[in-house]
């Protein structure tokens, strides 16, 4: 069975760490490549990324619309791929 899950899901995993990256350059001025220390920049990222993983899964289960994309991750009856996040 077809579904935009299979789409959506590679496709937010290849352009989610640029997204991520162009909203804390833009939304707060700073470059994490500017960062000297490492450990910051990946922190920052890490809690920024998991902001979004979470922004995204509330608003798949509160819109119709995401919801009938979304559901696809629920329906399954075995770990994978899919399932996972």
């Amino acid at each position: 069975r077809f579904s935009l899950y299979l789409i959506v899901v590679p496709a937010v995993s290849i352009l989610g760490p640029g997204i991520i990256y162009y909203f804390i350059v833009n939304a707060f001025g700073m470059n994490l490549l500017h960062i000297d220390n490492v450990l910051v920049q990946f922190v920052l990222y890490m809690v920024v990324a998991d902001f979004f993983a979470y922004l995204y899964h509330w608003l798949a289960h509160s819109h119709k619309a995401l919801w009938e994309i979304h559901k696809f991750h629920h329906s399954c009856t075995e770990m994978n791929i899919v399932t996972g996040t």
